[in-house]
């Protein structure tokens, strides 16, 4: 199965002083999330129970439909179920009540379905590297592990207290206050050289590009309805010539641009630019991405037509991993942790130097 890999260093994972800025955590790193993640998803009676979102919490829910943990590598993978939309005019659901590791999925949703798509995270502590595996037909939404793993910690776990006045704190010691926090905190993994090349050429740019790509999700009634996609169906019907605006080119103009899957919009506009405000841009472009965003940003410079787009200093390697596709079944998290670990030594060479035993600068996010 064709995959994507995107890397992610570390540089945060656990309870961390409010005020000091130390770089271990005080308590719930790794070791502590695997064993007490682990336990409380085994107690958990299906998939529908495993949201960690709390009642203060907006957005759509995220569940865990699979996790597996090697002991001996101290690697684990973690396998979420996000709610939302589908894409490509497919549903994708799986039953609320299914248990946890079940891959079965349904391509229609009932009363007790969660809609949604899957992501994949290979984690591996030791090296402080974050692993997001991309699978057709699998969720690019980066966050959502963040968002996960953080709201376990503050809505779930055991460290979560609260004192005689009502107020919630965390600690590792019953009745102990240590003022801290929860941080999730990654660098994606970018070429530098690329950058520096570009902020290198910034007094020759000439132009910014813009493009943007808007996919159609399909949806049912538990779900609001899509007013931005029906606002753009009314932009494109303007831009209908009004002599073709009653004939039958005209309807089926029209019906074309209902029934799309997807949309791609290019924007060319003139731009001048020094060092200072590209490396503005770039930095701002890499936090905004961090969420997989369907939008690009690229440059032309003074007598090229070619655009230098920011994603491709991300770095990311495609793969053809040993998952079999299998009609109706997700990829357990066992299955994703087997493919990884048999093709990690090739997956680690773009962010690995054999030489120095050490990763390469990431870049902070």
């Amino acid at each position: 199965m064709k995959s994507e890999i995107t890397y992610f260093k570390i540089n945060k994972f656990g309870f961390y002083n409010k005020k000091s800025l130390t770089e271990v955590p005080l308590f719930g790193g790794y070791e502590h999330f695997i064993q007490l993640f682990s336990n409380w998803l085994k107690k958990q009676e299906n998939l529908g129970s495993t949201s960690t979102k709390g009642p203060d919490n907006s957005g759509n829910n995220i569940y865990c439909s699979d996790f597996y943990h090697d002991e001996s590598s101290g690697n684990f993978v973690i396998t979420l179920w996000n709610e939302m939309s589908n894409v490509e005019n497919k549903v994708l659901s799986l039953s609320r009540s299914q248990s946890i590791g079940n891959s079965t999925v349904k391509e229609d949703g009932d009363e007790n379905s969660i809609i949604g798509l899957p992501s994949y995270f290979y984690f591996i502590p030791k090296k402080d590297l974050m692993l997001h595996v991309g699978l057709p037909q699998s969720s690019d939404n980066l966050r959502s592990i963040k968002q996960y793993i953080s709201s376990y910690f503050k809505n779930l776990s055991k460290y979560k207290q609260t004192n005689s006045d009502g107020d919630t704190y965390y600690s590792d010691s019953e009745g102990e206050d240590k003022k801290c926090q929860f941080r999730l905190v990654w660098s994606k993994y970018t070429n530098q050289a690329e950058k520096k090349s570009l902020i290198d050429k910034a007094e020759n740019i000439s132009k910014i590009i813009q493009k943007v790509h808007i996919t159609k999700y399909e949806t049912d009634d538990r779900h609001l309805v899509r007013k931005g996609w029906e606002k753009l169906n009314n932009a494109f019907n303007e831009l209908i010539p009004n002599f073709m605006s009653d004939d039958d080119d005209s309807k089926l103009f029209k019906d074309a641009i209902n029934e799309a899957s997807n949309r791609d919009f290019t924007i060319s506009s003139p731009f001048k630019c020094d060092s200072h405000l590209i490396k503005k841009i770039i930095n701002q472009y890499d936090q905004e991405n961090e969420n997989g965003s369907n939008n690009l940003i690229g440059f032309r410079t003074k007598g090229s037509s070619k655009t230098i787009w920011l994603s491709d200093s991300i770095i990311k390697t495609k793969i053809d991993l040993d998952i079999k596709s299998i009609d109706k079944k997700l990829p357990t998290a066992t299955v994703v942790f087997i493919a990884i670990s048999e093709k990690q030594e090739e997956i680690l060479l773009p962010v690995y130097n054999e030489d120095e035993d050490t990763m390469k600068n990431a870049v902070n996010q």
